[in-house]
């Protein structure tokens, strides 16, 4: 599965609720469960929206 999400703010304050201590928890107690690979199965991509 695969989950997109948009932001208007700086990409290094969006990652910052990624990083938390209590996310690191929630990837933790989902495991393998819920995450296809366990917490090396989430990984994050920003991309750029191209303005003229």
């Amino acid at each position: 599965m695969m989950c997109v999400s948009g932001f208007n703010a700086d990409p290094a304050t969006y990652l910052e609720a990624f990083t938390s201590p209590r996310y690191q928890q929630i990837v933790r107690e989902a495991g393998d469960t819920y995450i296809t690979g366990g917490d090396n199965g989430l990984y994050t991509h920003i991309y750029e929206r191209v303005t003229n």
